[in-house]
């Protein structure tokens, strides 16, 4: 690998430590303004059901509902900012490196996987009090499913990683044994 290759690196990877912070900062921030700016109508459109009520303690546990996937996002962007931190100064293939990448592509099928069984848990809570019953099926969009799929890619991409990485130490182990023989 050339010097440039590694700068180049090394200045992208400080860079996206920094886009970490924003996006996951903008996830939590995002869940919180939507909760707050949602109107007891825009949410019962949301759900697709006539109406709705946010009376006791309702309006919290929307909130911690709303918030619990985006939670699980900022998590895994600050575990993927320790792996880019890591390039940034050099280390490429270290196991806090593979972890990182790991952590962050765990939480990102959680949080898809959480989202789309939130909203109808989101709905029954709303309105299990209500004369009219209501439908409240499973939903994951497009971009759900390109997080999905990014996150399952990094988690597989990860443990490629730390098998080639085990093999490697293995290879040097082996190497300094023949080494010592001779």
């Amino acid at each position: 690998m050339k010097n440039e290759d590694i700068g180049l690196i090394s200045r992208w990877s400080a860079a996206m430590g920094y886009v970490c912070i924003i996006a996951a900062v903008t996830f939590i921030g995002g869940s919180i303004w939507q909760w707050h700016a949602m109107s007891p109508s825009e949410l019962a459109s949301w759900l697709n059901v006539p109406s709705i009520r946010l009376d006791h303690g309702r309006d919290l546990a929307v909130l911690l509902l709303m918030g619990l996937p985006a939670l699980i996002n900022a998590y895994g962007l600050m575990q993927i900012r320790s792996s880019f931190l890591s390039f940034a100064s050099g280390e490429m293939f270290s196991s806090k490196v593979i972890l990182g990448l790991q952590r962050f592509g765990s939480a990102g099928m959680s949080a898809v996987l959480l989202s789309a069984i939130l909203t109808p848990l989101v709905g029954f809570f709303l309105t299990y009090d209500s004369a009219a019953g209501a439908d409240f099926p499973i939903r994951i969009g497009t971009g759900s499913l390109t997080i999905l799929v990014i996150s399952g890619f990094t988690w597989t991409f990860a443990r490629i990683l730390s098998v080639v990485a085990a093999i490697e130490r293995r290879n040097k182990e082996l190497a300094e044994e023949n080494a010592a023989f001779v």
